[in-house]
């Protein structure tokens, strides 16, 4: 389940580090969160000029991971994307060609405690 999206403030010192982790080359305002409890559905290699470029950020560890799709026909490229509990799915979108913004997509941790930052240093190591 996704629901509605709630926009984030490029100014915000979390979001910066957020971005400066995952999409550092990212200059636009067009950012959003919208928690997720489930797979979603992303279009992972160029089609009619729509992609998604997807960051894993594990919000205990601080560590973050890029998802690779080599090609449109490689297995798994259609399947939804999922992630544990208590990560981020940082997901750039490009809609026809155009810079359609930055969602961070926030699934909570399985005992429905709210999202702390935890060690969140993001390009820093947790100490």
């Amino acid at each position: 389940m996704v629901s509605r999206a709630l926009p984030l403030r490029r100014s915000d010192p979390l979001v910066k580090r957020l971005l400066s982790a995952t999409f550092p080359d990212y200059r636009g305002r067009k950012i959003s969160a919208r928690p997720w409890s489930g797979p979603v559905s992303l279009d992972l290699s160029w089609s009619g000029g729509t992609k998604d470029d997807v960051r894993l950020v594990d919000v205990a560890s601080g560590r973050v991971a890029t998802l690779v799709v080599p090609s449109p026909w490689s297995a798994g490229a259609a399947d939804p994307v999922d992630a544990p509990a208590g990560s981020l799915l940082v997901v750039h979108s490009y809609f026809c060609g155009t810079d359609a913004g930055i969602t961070v997509y926030v699934r909570p941790p399985a005992d429905g405690s709210a999202l702390g930052a935890g060690p969140l240093l993001l390009g820093r190591s947790p100490s």
